[in-house]
């Protein structure tokens, strides 16, 4: 019994806030408003409605765009994995073209070092030789200067001084001679 008074206020209270939005009037006066009210909330669904398939064609057309884009990016996503493919198979062929470069240089450098040596052997094996064969005409040219008696030399020197002498004092005797050699 306790519990139905404090029911009571809020169905005061719910008349109360029904009377406030129907103006005070009964029910049965509201009717013709709401059935209006009503009306104008459809027209205004039924734009909404228009408006709601408007954008739902609008969105399939972007979904069908998105598809269409999703479905160019997966090729050009899978073209891009094949060329990395064949970038990585030509960067793997330009590591063995240089490593065998490098293998070759180095035989190359090899052989080089050992022509190279092969060329300072027979150089120096030639200068010894050389220095060998100029010692030895050396060795002979002093041989025979020491097989000359010392004073040879000397001899030759007095011989072209007497020659110069003669020719001081007979000039004309000596031009004969010229001339006569020449003839």
């Amino acid at each position: 019994l306790k519990k139905f008074p404090t029911l009571k206020p809020p169905r005061r209270k719910l008349q109360d806030y029904l009377s406030e939005k129907t103006g005070g009037s009964s029910e049965s006066d509201n009717i013709p408003t709401l059935k209006t009210e009503m009306k104008a909330k459809r027209t205004e669904a039924d734009s909404f409605k228009g408006e709601i398939e408007s954008l739902s064609t609008e969105l399939d057309k972007l979904t069908a765009e998105n598809k269409e884009t999703a479905s160019k990016v997966d090729k050009l996503t899978k073209k891009r994995a094949e060329l990395q493919k064949q970038i990585n198979a030509l960067f793997g062929e330009r590591d063995d073209v240089k490593k065998d470069f490098s293998r070759q240089w180095a035989r190359f450098k090899k052989f080089l070092d050992a022509l190279n040596k092969e060329r300072d052997a027979d150089r120096k094996a030639r200068e010894e030789q050389y220095r060998k064969e100029r010692e030895e005409r050396e060795r002979l040219l002093e041989e025979e200067e020491m097989k000359k008696k010392p004073w040879e030399a000397e001899i030759a020197l007095c011989d072209q001084l007497i020659a110069y002498l003669q020719n001081l004092q007979n000039p004309s005797k000596e031009k004969k001679e010229q001339v006569a050699e020449d003839n």
